[in-house]
């Protein structure tokens, strides 16, 4: 993990499993995502994270999705956070997390 003064670079990458059903289609694939981002700290115990995320699940109809957003962590201590966040995908569809950080 290497921190600078201006903020902390990170890439991401995962891999699963996804199953959807639409109009009482099911349908199932693998599935891989990469991503890059910087923490940015913003007070003594929040950081606000800006990243880009691709994905792509190529069983399933649609193709590979870029999503853009941001994150908003409070550290509760020095390996958990509490994190809310927003992001925006290609297709223009808006999506909303609440949840947890762990950092190693």
């Amino acid at each position: 993990r290497a921190a600078y003064t201006w903020g902390t670079p990170y890439v991401e990458a995962a891999v699963g499993y996804a199953w959807g059903k639409i109009a009482g289609v099911k349908n199932d694939s693998f599935l891989w995502q990469v991503g890059t981002g910087v923490e940015f700290l913003v007070a003594p115990a929040v950081t606000v994270t800006p990243y880009i995320r691709y994905d792509d699940a190529p069983s399933l109809a649609r193709n590979g999705r870029w999503d853009f957003g941001v994150k908003a962590n409070y550290w509760v201590n020095r390996q958990w956070a509490v994190t809310v966040g927003v992001d925006r995908d290609d297709d223009q569809n808006t999506g909303f997390m609440v949840g947890t950080n762990f950092r190693y």
